[in-house]
């Protein structure tokens, strides 16, 4: 009798977890080593991970969800409409965010956000990657140049290394001490 109730709880358990993963997109790895594909642009920006959720860029915050605000201190540039502020989730600031098409006076939960930057934080640290690069991720200058396949792509600067498809769309990142400690992702296209 113990037996089949236990083969019965490890099916229930296999089943649940089973069930329990369907439809979800699997999150960047945490090791710092690539995956078998290299980086491509339009799959990265379908593959952004902010605080364990899947989002696209460009996105509103209205998509991301009701527990999220933007910080009342907004900069702006009024001749681009451009506005840089943050996102705060239960009053804490945690992720910079650049929104396009408005003005501190009139960007609210609708705008458009078309860049994200965080640095590493342990006072508040919150999952933040696109594509196989995470914040916090430990990763060698091999790893780096094994996913960004084509070298003449991604420049070495000096502290840190930037893709950039285009002027507005990039993805920086700042590694030291073999961890990535910011990062950085813009998806500006004119189209917005």
């Amino acid at each position: 009798m113990k037996k089949n109730l236990s083969l019965f709880l490890a099916i229930l358990l296999s089943l649940l977890l089973f069930i329990s993963a369907c439809g979800e997109a699997a999150p960047p790895p945490q090791n710092g080593e690539p995956s078998d594909s290299s980086f491509d642009w339009d799959d990265a920006m379908q593959n952004i991970w902010l605080d364990g959720k899947k989002i696209s860029l460009p996105f509103t915050l209205e998509e991301l969800g009701e527990e999220y605000r933007f910080n009342e201190r907004a900069h702006s540039d009024e001749e681009e409409q451009i506005v840089r502020t943050s996102i705060e989730k239960a009053g804490e600031r945690i992720i910079n965010a650049t929104l396009i098409g408005c003005t501190v006076n009139n960007y609210n939960e609708k705008s458009i956000i078309i860049g994200l930057s965080m640095f590493e934080s342990k006072t508040f640290p919150v999952d933040f990657g696109v594509y196989n690069l995470r914040l916090g991720q430990e990763i060698s200058e091999e790893g780096i140049f094994d996913l960004f396949k084509d070298e003449s792509s991604i420049m070495s600067l000096e502290s840190g290394y930037e893709y950039m498809k285009s002027n507005g769309q990039y993805v920086s990142f700042q590694v030291l001490n073999g961890k990535i400690t910011f990062l950085t992702i813009r998806n500006n296209k004119e189209e917005y």
